[in-house]
Protein backbone atom coordinates (compact mmCIF):
# COMPACT_ATOMS: atom_id res chain seq x y z
CA UNK A 1 0.00 0.00 0.00
CA UNK A 2 2.65 2.77 0.57
CA UNK A 3 4.23 1.91 -2.29
CA UNK A 4 1.17 2.31 -3.96
CA UNK A 5 1.05 5.68 -2.42
CA UNK A 6 4.40 6.85 -3.29
CA UNK A 7 3.79 6.11 -6.80
CA UNK A 8 0.46 8.10 -6.93
CA UNK A 9 2.22 11.07 -5.47
CA UNK A 10 5.25 11.02 -7.86
CA UNK A 11 2.94 10.75 -10.97
CA UNK A 12 0.93 13.80 -9.23
CA UNK A 13 4.17 15.48 -8.56
CA UNK A 14 5.60 15.10 -12.23
CA UNK A 15 2.24 16.23 -13.93
CA UNK A 16 2.18 19.20 -11.61
CA UNK A 17 5.94 20.06 -12.32
CA UNK A 18 5.30 20.11 -16.12
CA UNK A 19 2.64 22.65 -15.24
CA UNK A 20 4.12 24.72 -13.18
CA UNK A 21 6.63 24.43 -16.13
CA UNK A 22 4.60 25.47 -18.87
CA UNK A 23 4.44 28.79 -16.81
CA UNK A 24 7.89 29.84 -15.88
CA UNK A 25 10.11 27.95 -17.50
CA UNK A 26 13.20 30.28 -19.23
CA UNK A 27 15.86 28.90 -21.61
CA UNK A 28 19.17 28.68 -20.29
CA UNK A 29 20.98 30.72 -22.69
CA UNK A 30 18.48 33.38 -22.57
CA UNK A 31 18.86 33.06 -18.43
CA UNK A 32 22.13 34.45 -19.33
CA UNK A 33 21.47 37.06 -21.23
CA UNK A 34 19.11 38.65 -19.23
CA UNK A 35 21.36 38.37 -16.26
CA UNK A 36 24.31 39.94 -17.95
CA UNK A 37 21.55 42.71 -19.37
CA UNK A 38 19.37 43.41 -16.29
CA UNK A 39 20.86 46.62 -15.25
CA UNK A 40 21.32 47.99 -19.06
CA UNK A 41 19.51 51.09 -19.99
CA UNK A 42 16.89 50.37 -22.26
CA UNK A 43 16.44 46.51 -21.56
CA UNK A 44 14.02 46.22 -18.97
CA UNK A 45 11.72 44.34 -20.99
CA UNK A 46 13.98 41.62 -21.51
CA UNK A 47 12.95 40.34 -17.92
CA UNK A 48 9.44 40.82 -18.72
CA UNK A 49 8.66 37.09 -19.83
CA UNK A 50 10.39 34.02 -19.71
CA UNK A 51 10.51 31.64 -22.93
CA UNK A 52 11.59 27.83 -24.34
CA UNK A 53 13.20 26.99 -27.59
CA UNK A 54 9.32 27.51 -29.09
CA UNK A 55 7.69 28.90 -25.73
CA UNK A 56 5.64 26.58 -24.57
CA UNK A 57 2.73 27.10 -26.54
CA UNK A 58 4.74 26.19 -29.46
CA UNK A 59 5.88 22.71 -28.27
CA UNK A 60 2.45 22.33 -26.23
CA UNK A 61 1.00 22.50 -30.24
CA UNK A 62 3.78 19.96 -31.72
CA UNK A 63 2.59 17.30 -29.08
CA UNK A 64 -1.10 17.92 -29.76
CA UNK A 65 -1.21 17.57 -33.35
CA UNK A 66 0.92 14.06 -32.93
CA UNK A 67 -1.52 12.82 -30.61
CA UNK A 68 -4.19 13.40 -33.16
CA UNK A 69 -2.32 12.06 -35.70
CA UNK A 70 -1.61 8.75 -33.89
CA UNK A 71 -4.89 8.34 -32.18
CA UNK A 72 -5.89 5.22 -32.72
CA UNK A 73 -2.88 3.28 -34.09
CA UNK A 74 -0.67 1.02 -33.26
CA UNK A 75 1.68 4.11 -32.21
CA UNK A 76 -0.51 5.85 -29.55
CA UNK A 77 -0.53 1.98 -27.49
CA UNK A 78 3.33 1.91 -27.72
CA UNK A 79 3.50 5.72 -26.59
CA UNK A 80 0.98 5.31 -23.86
CA UNK A 81 3.04 2.26 -22.13
CA UNK A 82 6.19 4.78 -21.90
CA UNK A 83 3.66 7.58 -20.40
CA UNK A 84 2.52 7.93 -17.04
CA UNK A 85 -1.49 8.06 -16.28
CA UNK A 86 -3.16 11.29 -17.13
CA UNK A 87 0.30 12.46 -19.68
CA UNK A 88 0.20 13.09 -23.66
CA UNK A 89 2.48 13.82 -25.99
CA UNK A 90 1.67 17.94 -25.69
CA UNK A 91 1.63 17.21 -21.80
CA UNK A 92 5.26 15.80 -22.03
CA UNK A 93 6.78 18.32 -24.68
CA UNK A 94 8.64 20.45 -21.96
CA UNK A 95 10.17 17.72 -19.89
CA UNK A 96 13.38 18.77 -21.27
CA UNK A 97 13.35 21.91 -20.17
CA UNK A 98 12.14 21.14 -16.73
CA UNK A 99 15.08 18.87 -16.80
CA UNK A 100 17.10 22.37 -16.06
CA UNK A 101 15.29 23.50 -13.72
CA UNK A 102 13.08 25.87 -14.63
CA UNK A 103 10.10 24.52 -13.18
CA UNK A 104 10.74 24.47 -9.48
CA UNK A 105 12.51 21.32 -7.78
CA UNK A 106 12.98 18.51 -9.82
CA UNK A 107 11.11 15.36 -9.30
CA UNK A 108 13.11 11.80 -8.64
CA UNK A 109 12.82 11.30 -12.07
CA UNK A 110 14.56 14.37 -13.44
CA UNK A 111 17.33 14.05 -11.18
CA UNK A 112 17.93 11.09 -12.10
CA UNK A 113 18.05 12.15 -15.74
CA UNK A 114 20.47 14.93 -14.67
CA UNK A 115 22.85 13.22 -13.06
CA UNK A 116 23.33 10.81 -16.08
CA UNK A 117 23.44 13.28 -18.29
CA UNK A 118 25.53 16.06 -17.37
CA UNK A 119 25.35 18.01 -20.72
CA UNK A 120 21.91 17.48 -21.39
CA UNK A 121 21.19 21.42 -21.66
CA UNK A 122 23.56 21.21 -24.76
CA UNK A 123 21.21 18.65 -26.51
CA UNK A 124 18.78 21.47 -27.51
CA UNK A 125 20.83 22.80 -30.29
CA UNK A 126 23.66 23.19 -32.89
CA UNK A 127 25.29 26.30 -33.69
CA UNK A 128 25.89 25.36 -37.76
CA UNK A 129 26.44 29.02 -39.32
CA UNK A 130 23.33 29.88 -40.59
CA UNK A 131 25.20 30.70 -43.84
CA UNK A 132 26.02 27.11 -44.26
CA UNK A 133 24.22 24.69 -47.11
CA UNK A 134 24.11 21.52 -44.64
CA UNK A 135 24.30 20.39 -41.91
CA UNK A 136 27.20 18.20 -41.59
CA UNK A 137 28.45 15.98 -38.54
CA UNK A 138 31.75 17.29 -37.36
CA UNK A 139 31.19 20.93 -39.07
CA UNK A 140 31.86 24.20 -37.44
CA UNK A 141 28.91 24.30 -34.48
CA UNK A 142 28.11 20.60 -34.40
CA UNK A 143 28.77 18.09 -31.41
CA UNK A 144 28.59 14.63 -30.58
CA UNK A 145 25.82 16.22 -27.79
CA UNK A 146 24.04 18.41 -30.07
CA UNK A 147 20.26 17.81 -31.11
CA UNK A 148 20.55 16.12 -34.11
CA UNK A 149 22.73 13.31 -32.90
CA UNK A 150 20.58 13.18 -29.75
CA UNK A 151 17.35 12.95 -31.62
CA UNK A 152 18.95 10.00 -33.51
CA UNK A 153 19.89 8.57 -30.16
CA UNK A 154 16.30 8.75 -29.06
CA UNK A 155 14.84 6.94 -32.09
CA UNK A 156 17.62 4.12 -32.07
CA UNK A 157 16.76 3.59 -28.46
CA UNK A 158 13.17 3.62 -29.41
CA UNK A 159 13.96 1.08 -32.68
CA UNK A 160 15.39 -1.40 -29.22
CA UNK A 161 18.99 -0.36 -29.65
CA UNK A 162 20.72 -1.03 -26.33
CA UNK A 163 24.82 -1.18 -26.63
CA UNK A 164 26.77 1.98 -26.13
CA UNK A 165 27.25 2.83 -29.53
CA UNK A 166 23.86 3.46 -30.12
CA UNK A 167 22.60 4.64 -26.64
CA UNK A 168 25.78 6.64 -25.63
CA UNK A 169 24.01 8.23 -22.68
CA UNK A 170 21.96 5.20 -21.81
CA UNK A 171 18.78 6.73 -22.04
CA UNK A 172 15.83 4.79 -21.14
CA UNK A 173 12.78 4.21 -23.44
CA UNK A 174 10.67 6.89 -21.60
CA UNK A 175 13.54 9.37 -22.19
CA UNK A 176 14.05 8.62 -25.18
CA UNK A 177 10.31 9.59 -26.02
CA UNK A 178 10.21 12.42 -23.63
CA UNK A 179 13.57 14.17 -25.35
CA UNK A 180 12.58 12.94 -28.83
CA UNK A 181 9.20 15.21 -28.43
CA UNK A 182 10.52 18.27 -27.41
CA UNK A 183 14.09 18.03 -29.35
CA UNK A 184 11.58 17.52 -32.50
CA UNK A 185 10.15 21.41 -31.83
CA UNK A 186 13.93 22.36 -31.54
CA UNK A 187 15.84 21.41 -34.47
CA UNK A 188 12.78 23.41 -36.63
CA UNK A 189 13.44 26.36 -34.43
CA UNK A 190 16.11 28.10 -36.90
CA UNK A 191 18.09 30.10 -34.39
CA UNK A 192 18.20 26.09 -32.58
CA UNK A 193 20.43 24.95 -35.95
CA UNK A 194 21.47 27.95 -37.74
CA UNK A 195 22.69 30.87 -35.40
CA UNK A 196 25.21 33.57 -36.53
CA UNK A 197 28.44 34.33 -35.45
CA UNK A 198 30.14 38.04 -35.78
CA UNK A 199 33.67 38.97 -36.51
CA UNK A 200 35.35 41.86 -35.15
CA UNK A 201 34.58 44.41 -37.57
CA UNK A 202 30.82 43.40 -36.70
CA UNK A 203 29.88 41.55 -39.90
CA UNK A 204 28.06 38.62 -40.01
CA UNK A 205 30.74 35.73 -40.96
CA UNK A 206 31.14 31.92 -41.41
CA UNK A 207 34.26 30.88 -39.75
CA UNK A 208 35.98 28.45 -41.42
CA UNK A 209 36.66 25.82 -38.73
CA UNK A 210 35.70 25.58 -34.73
CA UNK A 211 39.33 26.90 -33.78
CA UNK A 212 38.78 30.39 -35.77
CA UNK A 213 35.54 30.99 -33.02
CA UNK A 214 37.90 32.72 -30.80
CA UNK A 215 35.83 35.78 -29.39
CA UNK A 216 38.74 37.68 -30.28
CA UNK A 217 38.27 37.77 -34.48
CA UNK A 218 35.04 36.44 -34.38
CA UNK A 219 32.47 35.82 -31.81
CA UNK A 220 29.50 33.13 -30.89
CA UNK A 221 26.11 34.54 -30.46
CA UNK A 222 24.96 32.17 -28.74
CA UNK A 223 22.33 30.82 -30.84
CA UNK A 224 21.53 34.27 -31.49
CA UNK A 225 21.18 35.18 -27.81
CA UNK A 226 23.50 37.95 -28.00
CA UNK A 227 22.10 39.38 -31.09
CA UNK A 228 19.27 42.30 -29.49
CA UNK A 229 16.28 43.06 -31.37
CA UNK A 230 12.94 45.39 -30.52
CA UNK A 231 14.79 45.13 -26.25
CA UNK A 232 14.73 41.46 -26.38
CA UNK A 233 17.28 38.97 -27.82
CA UNK A 234 16.58 37.37 -31.43
CA UNK A 235 16.36 34.02 -30.13
CA UNK A 236 13.91 35.03 -27.94
CA UNK A 237 11.77 37.05 -30.49
CA UNK A 238 11.75 33.60 -32.26
CA UNK A 239 10.99 31.51 -28.86
CA UNK A 240 8.05 33.78 -27.77
CA UNK A 241 6.79 36.28 -30.19
CA UNK A 242 6.85 34.72 -33.76
CA UNK A 243 4.48 32.14 -32.05
CA UNK A 244 2.43 34.41 -30.04
CA UNK A 245 1.83 36.47 -33.15
CA UNK A 246 1.27 33.28 -34.93
CA UNK A 247 -1.53 32.09 -32.74
CA UNK A 248 -2.87 35.80 -32.16
CA UNK A 249 -2.95 35.69 -36.53
CA UNK A 250 -4.64 32.23 -36.13
CA UNK A 251 -6.97 33.99 -33.83
CA UNK A 252 -6.49 30.96 -31.19
CA UNK A 253 -5.73 30.95 -27.54
CA UNK A 254 -4.53 27.37 -26.73
CA UNK A 255 -2.32 24.71 -27.92
CA UNK A 256 -5.21 22.43 -28.59
CA UNK A 257 -6.79 25.14 -30.92
CA UNK A 258 -3.36 26.44 -32.74
CA UNK A 259 -3.14 22.25 -33.81
CA UNK A 260 -6.41 22.17 -34.77
CA UNK A 261 -6.08 25.25 -36.71
CA UNK A 262 -2.73 24.58 -38.26
CA UNK A 263 -4.14 20.51 -39.41
CA UNK A 264 -7.01 21.87 -41.18
CA UNK A 265 -4.68 22.46 -44.73
CA UNK A 266 -1.96 20.17 -46.03
CA UNK A 267 1.46 20.95 -44.35
CA UNK A 268 4.13 22.40 -46.08
CA UNK A 269 6.39 19.77 -45.63
CA UNK A 270 9.17 18.07 -47.82
CA UNK A 271 9.27 14.08 -47.52
CA UNK A 272 11.90 12.74 -46.10
CA UNK A 273 13.29 9.31 -46.61
CA UNK A 274 14.88 6.27 -45.90
CA UNK A 275 16.29 5.56 -42.19
CA UNK A 276 14.57 7.19 -40.09
CA UNK A 277 17.87 7.13 -37.61
CA UNK A 278 18.78 9.70 -40.41
CA UNK A 279 15.88 11.69 -40.76
CA UNK A 280 17.27 14.59 -37.82
CA UNK A 281 20.24 15.18 -39.83
CA UNK A 282 18.13 16.05 -42.74
CA UNK A 283 15.56 18.41 -40.95
CA UNK A 284 18.58 19.89 -39.46
CA UNK A 285 19.73 20.80 -42.86
CA UNK A 286 16.17 21.85 -43.70
CA UNK A 287 16.01 24.11 -40.51
CA UNK A 288 19.50 26.29 -42.21
CA UNK A 289 17.02 26.97 -44.72
CA UNK A 290 14.61 28.85 -42.30
CA UNK A 291 17.33 30.14 -40.83
CA UNK A 292 19.06 31.93 -43.50
CA UNK A 293 15.56 33.31 -44.08
CA UNK A 294 15.52 34.39 -40.25
CA UNK A 295 18.33 36.13 -41.16
CA UNK A 296 17.91 38.20 -44.27
CA UNK A 297 18.03 41.78 -43.76
CA UNK A 298 19.29 41.80 -40.23
CA UNK A 299 21.59 44.36 -39.89
CA UNK A 300 24.15 45.16 -37.10
CA UNK A 301 23.66 48.65 -36.23
CA UNK A 302 26.07 48.70 -33.26
CA UNK A 303 28.27 46.65 -30.61
CA UNK A 304 27.77 47.43 -26.90
CA UNK A 305 29.96 45.59 -23.78
CA UNK A 306 27.76 43.74 -21.08
CA UNK A 307 29.01 42.53 -18.25
CA UNK A 308 27.58 39.26 -16.32
CA UNK A 309 27.07 38.54 -12.58
CA UNK A 310 29.91 36.97 -12.23
CA UNK A 311 31.61 40.23 -13.50
CA UNK A 312 32.69 38.62 -16.67
CA UNK A 313 32.43 41.34 -20.01
CA UNK A 314 31.10 39.82 -22.90
CA UNK A 315 29.51 41.75 -26.33
CA UNK A 316 26.05 42.01 -27.96
CA UNK A 317 25.29 43.27 -30.97
CA UNK A 318 21.90 45.50 -31.76
CA UNK A 319 20.20 44.66 -35.12
CA UNK A 320 17.66 46.18 -37.31
CA UNK A 321 15.66 44.12 -39.58
CA UNK A 322 13.50 44.81 -42.62
CA UNK A 323 9.79 46.28 -42.82
CA UNK A 324 7.74 43.16 -42.00
CA UNK A 325 9.81 40.80 -40.64
CA UNK A 326 7.45 39.73 -37.22
CA UNK A 327 4.69 39.21 -39.86
CA UNK A 328 7.12 36.93 -42.30
CA UNK A 329 9.26 35.76 -38.98
CA UNK A 330 5.16 34.72 -37.25
CA UNK A 331 4.65 32.70 -40.84
CA UNK A 332 7.44 30.54 -40.73
CA UNK A 333 7.27 29.82 -37.19
CA UNK A 334 3.51 28.44 -37.87
CA UNK A 335 4.89 26.40 -40.58
CA UNK A 336 8.05 24.91 -38.48
CA UNK A 337 5.26 23.74 -35.52
CA UNK A 338 3.29 22.18 -37.84
CA UNK A 339 6.42 20.35 -39.18
CA UNK A 340 7.69 19.40 -36.07
CA UNK A 341 4.33 18.04 -35.06
CA UNK A 342 3.68 15.61 -38.12
CA UNK A 343 7.37 14.64 -38.02
CA UNK A 344 6.94 14.12 -34.36
CA UNK A 345 4.06 11.86 -35.35
CA UNK A 346 5.64 10.16 -38.41
CA UNK A 347 8.98 8.78 -36.28
CA UNK A 348 6.77 7.43 -33.99
CA UNK A 349 4.83 5.80 -36.88
CA UNK A 350 8.43 4.51 -38.60
CA UNK A 351 9.71 2.95 -34.99
CA UNK A 352 6.24 1.47 -33.99
CA UNK A 353 5.02 0.48 -38.01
Amino acid sequence: MLATVRLEVEERSDRDVLRRCAKHVETHRNGVLLGSLAGFVGLSLLMSTGAYPWGAPGHETVGAIADQLIAGRRAEVEVRKLLKPGESLQSVSIWADCAKGYCGELTAELREFVHRNPRHAHYHYTDVPFQAAAYEEGGVGTSDDDVAHILKQCIAVLKGATDHGANPHGLSLREALLLLVHLLGDVHQPLHVGPAYVSDKDAFVVPASAAAVDNVLIFKTEGDNDLIFESQSMHGFWDSRAVEDAMRRANVRTPEEFAAFLMRASPDMPIVTGDVTQWPAKWATETLGIAKLAHAGLSIEKREAVENRSGQTHFVWRVSAPSGYAQTASTLAATQVTRAGYRLAAVLEAVWH
